[in-house]
């Protein structure tokens, strides 16, 4: 009977000191959807919708029954660098492009966990990694919305609630509720149909 409550206290003391570690251990996104939520109306309140530099555009999907006084039915997009050309996307359209997707800073990652990118390293090199294929529609809304508005060649940083993000869902990389901001750069896109390209 001893023996038992030797081991019974044994594995007490085993449990409690997994607990004490764990409790020591940090959250990794702590306080994340209002730190997303705050993050986004900062940005969304220094965009003008005058600017061509940095401005919000209402999600596509939405436009026609959407709140235009709610800041989280619209993405911000800044300006990097002007391409060529004056047409766009259609949603039904297939796009090239280079793109890179970043998080807000956390515990661990002070500059923003880079979620997802279609090169390797930090900065594209187009003799390593050639552009990703894949049609408007299959984005997310935020991401097909900014391709949307851009023209061949253009580079733009966008800034997506998590509204028309990934909403309340967390995927395997992004935490529920998150802010996502990718730099993309529009290579070319052309229409369903196949050598149907759009005029310049």
């Amino acid at each position: 009977m001893k023996l038992k409550h030797y081991i019974f206290a044994c594995l007490s003391l085993l449990v409690l000191a997994s607990c004490s570690e764990d409790d020591g251990k940090e959250e990794e996104y702590p306080d994340w959807q209002n730190k997303n939520e705050q993050a986004f109306l900062q940005i969304y309140n220094q965009a003008d919708p005058m600017s061509g530099t940095l401005f919000p555009v209402m999600g596509v999907l939405r436009a026609e029954n959407a709140n235009v006084e709610d800041p989280t039915n619209y993405i911000v997009m800044e300006l990097l660098e002007s391409g060529y050309g004056t047409v766009s996307p259609l949603y039904s359209d297939t796009v090239t492009i280079h793109y890179s997707g970043k998080l807000l800073p956390s515990t661990r990652y002070k500059d923003g966990l880079r979620f997802d990118a279609s090169y390797y390293g930090d900065v594209y090199d187009e003799g390593v990694s050639p552009p990703y294929k894949g049609r408007v529609s299959n984005f997310i809304e935020g991401f097909n919305t900014a391709l949307q508005h851009m023209n061949r060649g253009d580079i733009y940083r966008v800034y997506i609630p998590y509204q028309l993000g990934y909403g309340s869902t967390a995927t395997s990389s992004i935490p529920a509720y998150s802010m996502l901001t990718f730099t993309i750069q529009l290579v070319d896109f052309w229409h369903a149909k196949e050598g149907d390209r759009p005029e310049e």
